[in-house]
């Protein structure tokens, strides 16, 4: 069963031996998708955000989220809504910018951002 895919790798509940049958799976070939690994249970939440349990280890992927966010989020949490603190973001000060702490959220808007954008194209 296919479940998710982005620009160069595949989620799926087949095997390799199973993809291969219809897919050039390769993790550096050109144009080939990537196999990341078998998991035995997944959440994916929208595009590049999703959680999967592979070999008893949670593997996370949250565009946006930093690596060092990542000790926060748990099995339950991960959800649209969630919040995490240690994101650092820009700010202008006189004389330059300067590295502050901020929240980062997992937000519905992007999710219906894309939908929307995807019913769009759709029509034309």
């Amino acid at each position: 069963m296919y479940i998710y895919s982005d620009t160069d790798s595949i989620h799926s509940l087949l095997s390799i031996e199973e993809l291969k049958q219809f897919c050039d799976i390769d993790p550096v070939k050109l144009g080939a998708w990537k196999h990341e690994g078998s998991f035995t249970k997944a959440r994916f939440v929208r595009q590049k955000c999703y959680i999967e349990e592979i070999d008893g280890k949670l593997e996370i992927t949250c565009a946006g989220m930093p690596k060092r966010c990542y000790e926060q989020v748990t099995w339950k949490n991960f959800r649209t809504g969630l919040t995490v603190s240690g994101k650092l973001t820009f700010k202008h000060v006189k004389g330059g910018v300067k590295l502050v702490p901020t929240d980062f959220t997992i937000t519905e808007e992007k999710t219906v951002k894309m939908i929307k954008d995807f019913a769009k194209k759709l029509q034309k």
